[in-house]
């Protein structure tokens, strides 16, 4: 309960208010359980009715009414019963103790909560919200406010550090899911993997262009292998040795240089009716010689010597060096294709020169070519076979080689086909996911993995608060009801007596646009109909539709009915700065009588007037309720509170 003012200056027109400093006729008693303030217009009480307003908490209201003289500091003094200590002090803009148990109703409460000028705003809806809803229904709106803002500051936190952690991921993933992800296995394997993929994309072209792998000719050398041991080792048998040795002494002393056995083979093959074929005349039966020669020249002889011939010409015809080029050639073609193909199949043919080989068999192939020119020589004599024997198997291992190079090269080829007829890939999702294993490597990172850390205790608050949020929310809405029905019903009621033809309907809250906080919302009636809110010059309006008493009985429904579904009331200090503006007599008798009742409830009341006729009723109403009356004066330059009692008698 508030007993005095003992100090007020540079505040308004209270320049230097200290009560002490009256004459003893004039010094204000204590405040009573009612209490009656006077003041001519102008003479101070809108400056007190802020004072009271700032006492319940709002520090910065009295800063707008420092006094213009700023030689004296702004200091005020409250002394208050049971307060410790028993004074509230305002200094250096600020108080040192509140007493929120202020309710006051004044043009700032009429401008703040319910209409400016001619027209009820958002800003009004706002804040009647929590004039409906009272101080319970006020503190958990309150903590869901604050819940709100906190809300909001752990959503910038959040969307600052997924920001951080999107941005260093190359945004290829979105940020919590990428901070739930557990660490990748094999991370670096799984990136020269993707690397490979993406190499294999890149080149598609080339490998859709690019040859197949060629199979190697193998060395083709039966035309001159094939019977040749035979035919080495044959000889004419079929000869006696008498007349063989008769025909190679004859041959002998041709001496034709290795072509003897030639000429006396066709000699002897033009030989007819036994005579010469070079002098003509005829052989006699004395001349041996001819017996020698068709011994030797026999059937068997005609063929050794044509297979000899066969062969040679076999042989001659054999270009060893240019088929072992074609090897070698065919084999660094496929050198060079297994080391385009390496970068995108594995397991290439393993493929090697065979030069090592071609020595080894051109020097057997020349041997073997010796035997075949000494056989041609002497097609009698049997020649070793030696040198075939060698030449065959030297062959045989090259091809040997080549058969398993080209299993190899058949194979190899088999995937380059599958390779090639597969579907072009995707190279950007293959570049993503490159992208992805890479962001996936940043996680071993300690400040990545900080990052993702706070990110998820960061969601898992918000979470918390927003389960919160939501179980006051649930509390709010339930207490909200029932205070607005409550509320519309008591409205009504007060409007009923100030003003019949006025009601309220439809009394609900709603969010307007992106608000984060309520608003009341209503439908205002004159005789049944709805009125606009705001000025519109086509349709009736708060504007043009109510009077000034109206909107002031209209202000009032809002307060009384607040005061009435106060379950603090009894502690309550209620201040009224001139409720009656623009009343008749009638709406003034009704106000006083519920200020009277209120007042009865509360724990003290102040009327703030300059109508003496009002103050003389509301004497009247409270005569023997321990009421004390003041009146506004003036101290010299400045404004103060004396006794009116005392002035009066004085």
């Amino acid at each position: 309960m508030l007993k005095h003012f003992s100090k007020i200056t540079g505040t308004g027109k209270f320049l230097q208010y200290r009560p002490s400093a009256l004459p003893a006729v004039e010094q204000p008693v204590d405040f009573g359980h009612f209490n009656l303030v006077y003041g001519e217009n102008g003479s101070g009480k809108t400056t007190l009715s802020l004072l009271f307003r700032s006492l319940r908490g709002e520090d910065g209201l009295l800063l707008k009414k420092r006094s213009f003289d700023r030689s004296v500091p702004q200091e005020i003094e409250v002394v208050v019963e049971g307060l410790v200590p028993p004074q509230c002090t305002y200094s250096n803009g600020k108080w040192d103790q509140h007493l929120p148990g202020i309710e006051v109703f004044d043009v700032h409460f009429i401008n703040d909560n319910v209409y400016t000028g001619l027209e009820i705003q958002n800003s009004h809806k706002k804040n009647l919200f929590e004039v409906i809803l009272g101080q319970q229904g006020v503190q958990l709106k309150s903590e869901i406010q604050a819940i709100k803002e906190r809300i909001m500051k752990g959503n910038k936190m959040t969307r600052e550090t997924a920001r951080d952690i999107e941005a260093a991921i190359d945004g290829v993933y979105l940020a919590i899911p990428f901070a739930e992800m557990p660490p990748e296995r094999d991370i670096e394997a799984k990136i020269a993997e993707k690397a490979h993929e993406i190499t294999t994309a890149r080149s598609f072209q080339d490998i859709l262009q690019k040859a197949f792998l060629s199979e190697i000719p193998m060395l083709q050398t039966e035309g001159f292998t094939v019977g040749a041991s035979e035919v080495l080792a044959q000889s004419t048998g079929g000869i006696s040795e008498q007349y063989l040795a008769k025909f190679n002494a004859h041959k002998v002393s041709l001496d034709m240089g290795g072509h003897a056995e030639d000429w006396l083979k066709q000699g002897y093959q033009a030989i007819h009716d036994d005579t010469c074929p070079f002098c003509q005349r005829p052989f006699d039966a004395t001349v041996d010689i001819l017996e020698a020669y068709r011994q030797y020249f026999n059937e068997s002889y005609n063929r050794l010597i044509a297979d000899i011939s066969r062969l040679n010409d076999a042989l001659n015809r054999f270009n060893l060096e240019a088929r072992l080029l074609e090897i070698e050639r065919t084999i660094s073609q496929n050198l060079g294709l297994v080391d385009f193909w390496k970068n995108y199949l594995e397991h290439p043919p393993a493929l090697h020169s065979l030069q090592a080989e071609h020595g080894r068999l051109a020097a057997d192939f020349e041997r073997l070519k010796t035997c075949f020119e000494q056989k041609a020589a002497d097609p009698s004599q049997p020649q070793d076979a030696a040198p075939l024997t060698a030449f065959e198997a030297a062959a045989l291992a090259i091809n040997e080689a080549i058969q398993g190079f080209n299993e190899a090269i058949i194979a190899y080829n088999g995937s380059i086909s599958l390779m090639k007829s597969a579907d072009g890939p995707d190279l950007p999702q293959l570049e993503l996911d490159m992208r992805r294993l890479v962001a996936l490597q940043k996680k071993d990172n300690a400040d990545m993995a900080e990052r993702c850390k706070n990110l998820l205790t960061y969601e898992a608050a918000l979470e918390k608060l927003k389960r919160l949020k939501n179980e006051k929310q649930a509390k709010l809405d339930q207490f909200k009801n029932t205070v607005f029905d409550r509320y519309l019903a008591a409205i009504n009621r007060y409007l009923q007596a100030f003003a019949s033809y006025l009601e309220l309907r439809q009394l609900t809250s709603h969010y307007i646009g992106s608000s984060t906080e309520p608003s009341v919302k209503f439908a205002l009636c004159i005789a049944g109909k709805e009125v606009l809110q705001k000025d519109d010059p086509d349709k009736p309006s708060v504007k043009y539709s109510l009077s000034e008493g109206d909107k002031n009985a209209f202000a009032l429904s809002f307060f009384l009915a607040s005061l009435e579904l106060d379950p603090q009331l009894s502690e309550k200090i209620i201040v009224f700065d001139d409720p009656v503006s623009h009343f008749d007599e009638k709406r003034t008798e009704t106000l006083l009588n519920y200020l009277v009742h209120f007042g009865q409830q509360a724990q003290q009341v102040f009327l703030l007037t300059h109508d003496l006729g009002v103050a003389g009723k509301f004497e009247g109403l409270v005569a023997g309720m321990g009421m004390q009356r003041f009146k506004l004066g003036h101290m010299g330059s400045s404004a103060g509170l004396v006794a009116w009692e005392r002035q009066m008698q004085h």
